[in-house]
């Protein structure tokens, strides 16, 4: 068997994983990408986050997507500030916001490079825990755990088996199981119900890392060797999916996700607005028609570049079901609500469109 680090190993070693170097006190060479949107307050109070930590990153990066730059936040210290649309002057949205956001810190000497929305609020040894992990195998993305502040719920949560699973990991995955599964892993129904629980079972099994086959992007730590090798987000997502969209980039290239069992960030997760009606969840009334447009036809997407047969069904059914309670309850009009699943539907199942993304508004 080989670990991550390329270093051959047997099963059952109590050498296993690899032995954690000293934490630097400055994190030379990693930069923060932060997206931002019209939300200066929420961007200053997660850059403060960021910078109190211990160990700091070397660099800030805000990659501003809104319409008119906040003058004052343009000189904030310690961050430094770029604009997302900058070459085509409308909202790239967050597939954008990341890739030019990664784009640029690894053209200007970043050696990892953090993704964080302005929203997220790292705890804080985030970026500690990203490094251990990271220095220990450093051929792998590393990240982070998303709790919710306002409900306690955690993200990822549900207990899986992945593919050559190692004595040492904790496998867990979030809630989209068609693509965990067209990723070669095995989800159980077990959830934990919070980050403490989630850490005292690992503590209980041995395990000191955690894998995941699907990460959110914020608190996610990408190396320059990975960027090099598979490039960034797809810009023509938007938003929705991109993320997971790259995260199976980053298997079919042969780089590990794995998850920093001490990396934690807030960040609303909104599943507190989720319906459940038996086995069957509710999730898109609160998006807007523009919104819904982006997540379903990004779905469909993956669906079709990733599942095959049976598993191709469900998650087509699934999308099918999502449609109709959508267009049943979703917010008005039912004019904008149907051009969007149609355009959806009708995308998805084509192809996307190269390039930039149409301008919205109501996003």
């Amino acid at each position: 068997m080989t670990d991550w680090t390329g270093a051959a190993i047997a099963h059952g070693s109590e050498e296993s994983s690899p032995r954690l170097p000293a934490r630097p006190h400055h994190l030379t060479g990693w930069w923060v990408v932060i997206v931002a949107y019209n939300r200066y307050d929420l961007v200053k109070a997660s850059a403060n986050a960021y910078l109190a930590q211990s160990p700091p990153p070397q660099q800030i990066l805000v990659v501003d997507n809104s319409d008119v730059p906040d003058p004052a936040a343009l000189g904030a210290p310690g961050v430094q500030w770029t604009l997302g649309h900058a070459e085509n002057g409308r909202n790239s949205g967050s597939a954008g916001g990341f890739a030019h956001g990664m784009d640029y810190a690894f053209g200007h000497g970043a050696d990892y490079v953090v993704l964080s929305d302005q929203d997220f609020m790292p705890q804080p040894d985030l970026l500690g825990s990203l490094w251990d992990t990271a220095a220990r195998y450093p051929a792998a993305a590393v990240s982070s755990f998303t709790v919710d502040p306002a409900t306690g719920d955690v993200a990822p949560a549900l207990l899986a088996t992945g593919p050559d699973q190692q004595s040492n990991e904790l496998c867990l995955a979030p809630n989209s199981h068609e693509m965990a599964q067209s990723l070669g892993w095995r989800v159980t129904p077990t959830r934990f119900g919070s980050l403490s629980e989630i850490r005292s079972y690992a503590s209980h099994v041995g395990a000191d890392v955690g894998r995941v086959p699907l990460a959110f992007p914020q608190g996610l730590a990408i190396s320059r060797q990975i960027h090099d090798s598979i490039g960034t987000f797809r810009r023509e997502f938007f938003v929705g999916w991109e993320d997971y969209e790259y995260c199976c980039r980053l298997q079919d290239g042969g780089y590990p996700l794995l998850l920093a069992l001490g990396a934690a960030g807030d960040h609303h997760l909104s599943w507190h607005r989720t319906v459940r009606l038996g086995p069957l969840c509710i999730k898109p009334f609160g998006n807007s028609p523009d919104r819904f447009y982006y997540y379903l036809r990004n779905s469909l997407v993956m669906a079709r570049e990733r599942a095959r047969g049976r598993l191709l069904a469900r998650w087509a059914l699934r999308l099918v079901y999502y449609s109709v309670i959508y267009l049943a309850f979703g917010p008005p009009s039912v004019t904008n609500r149907f051009r969007s699943t149609y355009r959806a539907w009708r995308s998805g199942l084509s192809r996307i469109p190269e390039g930039l993304a149409p301008k919205f508004t109501s996003l």
